[in-house]
């Protein structure tokens, strides 16, 4: 894995995640800022998804969204957030999936509390 440095503009910083897969470098996009996110993912990721799983949870009283799709294509895209804060990838294979889940999972989930 390879993290990008973090860009930045007035109201937000954003940094990439790479990963080698079989079809490239795939990243986790992750961005902070007051207005970066709403906490759930966009309607057009929902809107082209042909199946969704999603957890909401609430932790350090904030809300916590966990989406994921799988694309038309069979590609998947996932999305985890509260206001102001996400991770996020988009269209890629099964495996890239799996691994990019691992990275999110273990650096952003700790110990399943956000599962609950």
């Amino acid at each position: 894995m390879k993290a990008s440095a973090q860009g930045r503009d007035i109201d937000y910083g954003i940094r990439f995640y790479t990963v080698k897969t079989s079809e490239g470098r795939k990243a986790i996009r992750q961005g902070s800022g007051p207005f970066w996110s709403f906490g759930i993912p966009s309607d057009m990721d929902v809107w082209r998804t042909i199946r969704l799983e999603e957890t909401v949870s609430t932790v350090d009283g904030q809300t916590l969204t966990d989406s994921r799709g799988q694309l038309g294509n069979g590609h998947w895209w996932r999305y985890l957030g509260i206001v102001g804060e996400s991770a996020d990838y988009w269209d890629v294979d099964e495996r890239a999936a799996q691994i990019l889940d691992e990275v999110l999972d273990g650096a952003c989930l700790s110990s399943g509390a956000a599962r609950q």
